[in-house]
């Protein structure tokens, strides 16, 4: 429990059908042909968002978003029509047991970065309608401060430790 509360506590102090049949849906090209990667809106930039291959009911989602913008932006939570429930969690280990809790919404403070990676804080999507798959690409609706931000969720392999970059850019 120590170990969710000290990540907490460094994240907020710095901080103050399924699938697309189109393996690049949602990715704009550069001039090289490689797959740009971020989503912006109105001063945010959400950089990889990625999640691993699982036939489970749940799957964590990762990514950067980094506000760019002169004031702050909140994380509210998600939404996809391939999932019953999204939340925002954080990592802890209770009496031994790796655990993700519920965590109420995370401001980002201008020119900060929120960093959501494994056994740190993620999105958690409950109640999948189908397997993930490595390769594929998943539509998920962003919920902040701003409004609603449609981002691309690249799924990698199911022991992903972190988002492969192969094939696009930033």
């Amino acid at each position: 429990m120590t170990r969710f509360f000290l990540a907490l506590g460094a994240l907020l102090f710095t901080a103050s059908p399924l699938l697309a049949a189109d393996p690049d849906h949602g990715h704009d090209h550069n001039a090289d042909g490689e797959v740009s990667h971020v989503f912006e809106q109105a001063g945010l930039h959400v950089v990889h968002p990625w999640t691993r291959a699982t036939s489970g009911r749940d799957a964590l989602i990762f990514m950067d978003l980094e506000n760019e913008g002169d004031a702050p932006i909140t994380l509210l939570g998600a939404h996809a029509h391939w999932a019953e429930s999204a939340e925002i969690v954080g990592f802890a280990l209770e009496n031994g047991e790796e655990r993700y809790l519920p965590l109420p919404s995370i401001p980002v403070a201008p020119g900060h970065d929120l960093v959501l990676r494994p056994k740190e804080v993620a999105l958690r999507l409950s109640g999948l309608s189908e397997a993930l798959v490595k390769g594929q690409h998943l539509d998920l609706e962003l919920q902040t401060s701003l409004g609603e931000l449609e981002i691309d969720v690249m799924v990698e392999a199911a022991d992903a430790t972190n988002h492969g970059h192969a094939g696009h850019s930033h």
